[in-house]
């Protein structure tokens, strides 16, 4: 992205002595290959111009999620650039022949030049060159394109980033937006006529399954499904694709633009009062005789828009990194309909999905069931120890500590009871061994039969529900769930207290002896749209294993979750 950036502002700076001044590498290595290869007409037709399309195509992907007024310039600009008739392809190739021959003694265009990075910059083109058919098909290239937007607040946790208050509907066509609705969600489920029985913790609050509960399970592609399902049921048409944000994809955004002024509300909206200012809007000050809670979030958009779109050029580029930063850690998850796009998304890390491994996988899940915004004020730190047994065997400890630091907030929704129902997804075939800390409650719910007349059971939920087994010794719940073992508890926190619960388990498999090396590996998902827990990880292991490599260096590690970690070890047996 960094290397895009440089190169775009290298490239709308052509003609200007600026250029030189450009680092690392971009226009002025564009500019070397034009001097000394002057008189081939074929480097000559690789222009400024055709360098900008490329990164342009890149970068309107991603401007899609939340600056979607820049689209309909980029794809102008596209459209200008694109007319050749050498491919993009052999256009590289070109360039890629081209860079041996830089003659590295025009000291006057090398300044400050890394000829090294200039194939990795080629081979970064040629990817975003590949990928252009399909980014242009997200974006409305040969037919309208409809996006669902869901709004997830995570000071109220659910499983893919938050409670679904808010959501909208973007009509978008030729990169130009043609409509966007916002709304609040309460509005589009009392449109639902069928009545389904919900996941069993969302009993605890509600008898029937709805849009604004969809988004239950933690992989993303199959709660945004269900989000889709749950919409079409409402009378919505079935949109293209699904794009989630969580409230710190927009403060990463305010970061950027500064702050947004809104007269009609007497207000100021900045990165370090959105949260709040939002909250305070639609639970307790929006006009009650309008009853349009969200409309404050309608009015909001399109002034945020407005601002980013007219950002100077350095601007648009501090903006692409809060977005680049917002999808490596989960506030924004994108999820579409048509295959190709969403194996495009999936290899860009941004499905936000459940990951297959045949090691060791940890992640913790809160889901906040009627606890108020309290995860807005709640520490979460994670412990993962990993003792390898002499005969290979491998047992878990994993001990998650939750700190509520409300109770004396001027907000009345940070001062309540935390109320969260946990699930720890670990390797499948995993063996519970021990469970303490959590919350034991019986929970009064309807069942099923007479007291769900005319209910309809969901498939998945049913699938689901029928592997779930309880540890008479904890009351823990265990199921099998996205290809993983779960351990589900409530976990109740009041104000100013901490808790911490410690599961102990056995994994489904062990390191072989038998073998001249084996290695241990650990996947750790965060929660998608969780600010990141405190997380670390260590591993014990026998006298008889001696360690040959290890990714980090360090055997005992911490960190936070921001973004997902990987550990890993390789052991050799040591003789007798």
């Amino acid at each position: 992205m960094k290397l895009l950036a440089n190169l775009i502002c290298a490239i709308k700076n052509k003609g200007k002595r600026k250029i030189f001044d450009i680092q690392p590498i971009t226009g002025k290595a564009i500019k070397v290959i034009e001097v000394d290869l002057r008189k081939d007409r074929y480097i000559k037709q690789f222009t400024y111009k055709r360098l900008i399309s490329f990164a342009a195509i890149c970068i309107l992907f991603i401007l899609l999620i939340s600056s979607l007024n820049l689209i309909q310039k980029g794809l102008e600009i596209k459209g200008k650039v694109l007319g050749t008739n050498i491919s993009i392809h052999e256009q590289l190739d070109l360039v890629q022949k081209a860079i041996p021959k830089i003659n590295p003694a025009r000291k006057e265009f090398m300044r400050g030049i890394n000829l090294e990075k200039l194939p990795a910059l080629v081979e970064n083109l040629r990817n975003i060159s590949k990928a252009a058919p399909i980014i242009a098909e997200a974006l409305g290239e040969s037919r309208p394109q409809k996006y669902l937007l869901i709004f997830q607040n995570n000071q109220e946790m659910r499983a893919t980033g938050g409670f679904i208050g808010t959501y909208g509907i973007l009509d978008i066509k030729e990169g130009k937006i043609k409509n966007l609705f916002i709304d609040g969600v309460y509005n589009a489920d009392g449109q639902l006529l069928e009545k389904i029985i919900p996941p069993e913790p969302i009993k605890k609050i509600s008898a029937s399954w709805s849009m604004h509960d969809a988004n239950w399970f933690p992989d993303w592609p199959t709660s945004a499904s269900k989000i889709v399902s749950f919409y079409e049921k409402t009378g919505g048409a079935t949109p293209d694709g699904v794009i989630s944000f969580t409230p710190t994809a927009i403060e990463k955004i305010l970061d950027v633009t500064g702050p947004i002024e809104m007269p009609e509300y007497n207000l100021v909206i900045n990165s370090g009062n959105f949260i709040e200012t939002i909250q305070w809007q639609t639970e307790k000050g929006y006009d009650k005789k309008l009853n349009q809670p969200k409309k404050i979030l309608a009015d909001f958009a399109p002034k945020l828009l407005n601002k980013i779109s007219n950002l100077e050029t350095k601007k648009m580029f501090e903006i692409l990194r809060a977005l680049e930063e917002a999808l490596e850690e989960k506030h924004i998850l994108i999820f579409s309909l048509d295959p190709k796009i969403q194996n495009f998304i999936t290899e860009k890390g941004w499905a936000g999905q459940v990951l297959k491994t045949d090691k060791d996988y940890l992640s913790v899940i809160n889901s906040n069931i009627n606890g108020y915004k309290t995860d807005g004020v709640i520490d979460e730190r994670i412990e993962h120890l990993s003792e390898i047994q002499p005969d290979g065997t491998i047992i878990d400890t994993v001990i998650i500590t939750r700190r509520h630091n409300g109770g004396n907030s001027v907000y009345d929704w940070y001062n309540k009871v935390n109320c969260d129902w946990m699930r720890v997804y670990v390797p499948q075939g995993s063996e519970l061994l021990e469970a303490q800390g959590h919350t034991i409650e019986k929970i009064q719910t309807l069942k099923e039969g007479s007291d769900y007349p005319y209910f309809e059971k969901d498939p998945l939920v049913s699938e689901i529900e029928a592997t779930m087994i309880v540890d008479e010794a904890s009351g823990t719940k265990i199921f099998q769930e996205s290809g993983k073992t779960v351990f589900a508890n409530w976990v109740f926190v009041s104000p100013g207290e901490t808790v911490t619960v410690i599961y102990k388990y056995k994994l489904p498999f062990k390191i072989d002896f038998s073998q001249p090396a084996d290695s241990w590996s650990l996947l750790v998902q965060k929660q998608s749209g969780s600010l990141g827990s405190k997380f670390k990880n260590d591993i014990k292991i026998p006298y008889n294993l001696k360690i040959i490599w290890q990714y980090p260096e360090q055997s005992a590690v911490s960190s936070d979750l921001k973004t997902d970690k990987f550990y890993a070890m390789v052991f050799q047996k040591l003789e007798k």
